[in-house]
């Protein structure tokens, strides 16, 4: 069984085998993904040549996915912020500039150290 979504009379999406895919279930179409990239840096590089991608700083809470933030990494986007809850998850992908982007109490402050300590190349 194939699923898919047309736009304008495009098809846009394609799902092989669907009735396959356990649900709930994150779907990430890559080529859209990287298609996505590739126009940020266009635009970004059109608008500060010097920096393109590494103007940019974006918010793990709008990827939420080891794999999206190692894409946005690979593609040369090398500072991400977060809150205390998702730090590892940029500390698991390997994120190397990370912005805490809440006020941090002594209780927090001490989680962090703590993971700087076990993630020493961040």
């Amino acid at each position: 069984m194939e699923f898919h979504i047309e736009y304008q009379g495009v098809q846009t999406y394609r799902i092989r085998d669907i009735i396959k895919i356990r649900t709930p279930r994150l779907l990430i179409f890559s080529d859209r993904v990287d298609r996505n990239i590739s126009k940020m840096k266009a635009l970004l590089q059109g608008q500060s040549p010097p920096l393109g991608l590494k103007s940019l700083c974006p918010h793990v809470k709008t990827v939420k996915s080891n794999w999206a933030v190692k894409r946005l990494m690979s593609a040369g986007i090398s500072f991400f912020k977060c809150s205390l809850n998702e730090l590892d998850l940029l500390l698991q992908a390997g994120a190397k500039e990370i912005l805490i982007a809440y006020p941090l109490l002594i209780a927090d402050a001490e989680i962090v150290l703590e993971r700087k300590k076990a993630f020493p190349q961040s």
